[in-house]
């Protein structure tokens, strides 16, 4: 069984700053879920302040979206011949949702995450949503100025724990 080991935060020593992991971190675990797997987990996160900011790993400060994942809707599709599920009225009511469906008569059953700040396999994007992004004019016409916060561990933490109830076929270890 194959194992793998990730630092969600960590301080870079020379520079005192949070940096958290890439995209690419984060997308190996959830690639890893479709099958059986040790997730080894560097603890070192719990150690760090809350409300410290968290930055890229050239020191770019980042920001984020203001909502927890646990708050998203989240709904279960059956597909029934000529009936389908009605996604321009669910963005509409919602800003975020998540759709589990069981494939119909011929599919097979998945989840779709239409979340802001993720991919649509529920992965966080945190590390993408720089200063110079988030303020760019398509960014803030299409999400709104008010959309973002500063990234900080508290909210990390929050996703993490999100990202990995989550987790199909990991076998969880915290710490070495």
């Amino acid at each position: 069984m194959r194992s793998i080991t990730f630092r969600p935060l960590r301080r870079i020593k020379k520079t005192g700053k949070i940096v958290i992991a890439s995209y690419m971190g984060w997308r190996k675990i959830a690639t890893a879920d479709y099958n059986k797997f040790n997730l080894v987990v560097d603890d070192e996160y719990k150690q760090l302040p809350a409300d410290e900011l968290v930055y890229t790993h050239d020191g770019q400060p980042l920001y984020f979206f203001g909502y927890h994942p646990a708050n998203v809707k989240v709904f279960n599709r059956t597909v029934i011949d000529g009936v389908d599920f009605d996604y321009d009225n669910a963005r509409k009511l919602y800003k975020d949702f998540i759709i589990h469906s069981d494939g119909g008569k011929y599919g097979e059953p998945h989840t779709s995450y239409f979340m802001r700040g993720t991919d649509c396999s529920g992965v966080p994007s945190f590390s993408h949503w720089t200063e110079k992004r988030v303020t760019d004019d398509d960014c803030w016409n299409y999400f709104g100025s008010d959309a973002f916060e500063p990234l900080t561990v508290e909210i990390v933490t929050k996703w993490f724990g999100w990202f990995l109830y989550n987790l199909n076929n990991s076998y969880l270890q915290m710490g070495k």
